[in-house]
């Protein structure tokens, strides 16, 4: 809704939106409607990046931002195509996305029932409708004039004007209303003119205006909560128990073993970790089984970045003594400022008859 009030801002109302679009083009009409479309898409270029942060991180999107424009071309286009995309549904599409394309309506309606709160016509006091007449503005200066009883509602359409989905609050609720509330503000507006309470149209519920009973603890909605603590009280404890550091040791894939020495015999490895935590930590492999072995590092084991993974390999050299037939089980220690994080057990290839 962010983009429709800033297209009331610039262009005003929905009739006025109509009569500009109606005049030819000009110095105001091109003015009013490049501003327009350029804020929406400079919005959209924020919102594509924001979107692609959440997808690659921050700390990757920055440095493809930072970094020259040839060097991450996939990136760039990437962000120019979520940009365009979003720009077209802003700018184009809009409540159709919601109406035709999102599944939140369709799913969410099966939740609703007569005591949900949404935006709701007062049928009780609005009904039956009626124009404004000359006999209204007399009894407004205090003037008795007879005329058949009526509700508040005046029946100008402009809560239907407003709609961006064109459907008539008055009608109930329906599935296309996106709660954006552009009738209840028409309406209030409305209302204020002809010296009426406002309210006609606001948030409430069938049975709230029907009984005047705001609200029900029924089953249905204890049931709801109970099923969202769980939801929440899994997740939360899903998050207490995950561990900071996620590690895996495996042989390198597509190697065999190497013959070192006359007696000694070498596989190579790879270390992958995940740090989850928003601090750097240290790494260091350690072998637990056999205790006769080497590990020699292909570079170094540089700490792990926080919030990011890392690859690293290693080649583990044990002697033909500690082998037992072609597959030999190891066991790796994997510490972290000389806490012991994990133990991981894999394999060592070797000769079928060492």
């Amino acid at each position: 809704m962010l983009f429709r009030k800033i297209e009331y801002a610039i262009e005003g109302s929905a009739s006025k939106q109509r009569v500009l679009d109606s005049t030819p083009l000009n110095v105001m009409k091109f003015f009013k409607k490049s501003s327009k479309h350029v804020i929406f898409f400079f919005l959209s270029f924020v919102i594509a990046n924001t979107f692609l942060a959440y997808i690659i991180g921050s700390e990757q999107l920055i440095t493809i931002i930072t970094d020259p424009i040839g060097s991450h071309i996939g990136g760039l286009t990437a962000i120019t195509i979520f940009s365009f995309v979003f720009y077209a549904v802003f700018a184009r599409f809009r409540e159709q996305a919601c109406v035709v394309v999102c599944p939140y309506g369709r799913y969410m309606s099966s939740l609703v029932d007569e005591d949900t709160i949404a935006v709701t016509y007062d049928f009780k006091r609005g009904e039956p409708r009626g124009k404004f007449t000359k006999a209204d503005k007399i009894q407004q200066k205090g003037g008795e004039v007879q005329q058949a009883p009526r509700g508040d509602c005046i029946d100008c359409h402009q809560c239907v004007n407003v709609c961006p989905t064109g459907i008539d609050i008055r009608n109930g609720i329906q599935l296309e209303c996106v709660n954006c509330t552009a009738c209840m503000d028409a309406c209030d507006t409305i209302m204020t003119k002809i010296d009426k309470p406002i309210g006609l149209i606001r948030y409430s519920s069938f049975n709230a205006i029907k009984d005047g009973i705001r609200h029900k603890m029924k089953p249905r909605i204890i049931a709801y909560a109970v099923v969202l603590m769980v939801l929440i009280t899994t997740v939360s404890y899903l998050f207490a128990i995950r561990p900071e550091l996620e590690i895996l040791i495996l042989r390198q894939p597509g190697t065999m073993f190497q013959k070192i020495e006359i007696d000694k015999y070498a596989n190579f490895y790879v270390f992958q970790g995940v740090n989850k935590t928003y601090n750097d930590l240290p790494i260091e492999v350690r072998l637990l089984h056999p205790q006769q072995g080497t590990i020699t590092p292909l570079g170094s084991f540089s700490p792990i970045l926080h919030q990011s993974a890392k690859e690293m390999r290693f080649i583990l050299t044990l002697p033909m003594d500690q082998l037992s037939k072609s597959q030999t089980k190891v066991k790796f220690a994997l510490l972290s400022n000389g806490k012991t994080i994990k133990e991981i057990e894999t394999s060592f290839i070797g000769p079928e008859n060492p």
